[in-house]
């Protein structure tokens, strides 16, 4: 008898080749070992940000946003020595350090990552905000740059569990300041953006 071909099993529905599963086993293809970075982040409108990412992206159908992604401000206070953080649902009525305590509150509606969809190029994502950015945020940035106090809005993403971003290969994104995640509304941090390092990324604000 000829040489015979030995083959894993099948799995019913997917074809040899396709990168069906590479979701769950983090690889697949031709050796595509290369995770997806984010390269920049806009705010579309006050409601929606777009990431662009280096490489195409799986499709995100599964994956629960507000799991995964947070937007916060942070400002870098020298003075002090830490970075202070407030997630975007807190009104910002003065720069941190500069003014009465009492100027930072929260409002009635929490600014979270509600939705998650894919963006007009396979290297994009769209992420809809349940609330919309309030123009305070940005006129209390404003401030703090004319102050030459380091501040931005910021993503943070964590890898989490399972379903999570992943490129067509299967190749994780990586945390992204995702220690906060999980924390409270607001934090502090000694040193400046720590965790961030080269990876900050500023989001300017949109036209009100």
């Amino acid at each position: 008898m000829g040489d015979r071909l030995e083959r894993g099993p099948a799995v019913r529905g997917v074809g040899l080749g396709v990168c069906a599963l590479a979701p769950v086993l983090a690889s697949c293809g031709a050796g595509d070992e290369t995770p997806p970075e984010l390269e920049s982040a806009r705010f579309e409108d006050a409601s929606t940000v777009v990431l662009r990412f280096s490489e195409p992206l799986a499709p995100v159908d599964e994956v629960d946003p507000s799991s995964h992604f947070r937007l916060g401000v942070a400002f870098a206070l020298d003075e002090f020595g830490y970075t202070v953080y407030y997630d975007l649902s807190r009104h910002l009525y003065s720069v941190p350090g500069q003014g009465d305590a009492a100027d930072v509150w929260e409002r009635h509606g929490l600014t979270i990552v509600a939705t998650i969809e894919p963006g007009e190029d396979p290297a994009e994502l769209r992420l809809s905000l349940s609330y919309p950015l309030n123009p305070y945020t940005c006129e209390t940035l404003a401030e703090a740059a004319a102050l030459d106090i380091p501040g931005g809005i910021h993503l943070h993403y964590a890898q989490a569990a399972h379903p999570r971003v992943v490129d067509v290969a299967g190749n994780p994104l990586a945390d992204i300041a995702g220690w906060w995640l999980p924390e409270a509304l607001s934090t502090i941090e000694d040193g400046a953006f720590p965790a961030m390092a080269d990876a900050r990324m500023p989001i300017p604000c949109p036209e009100f």
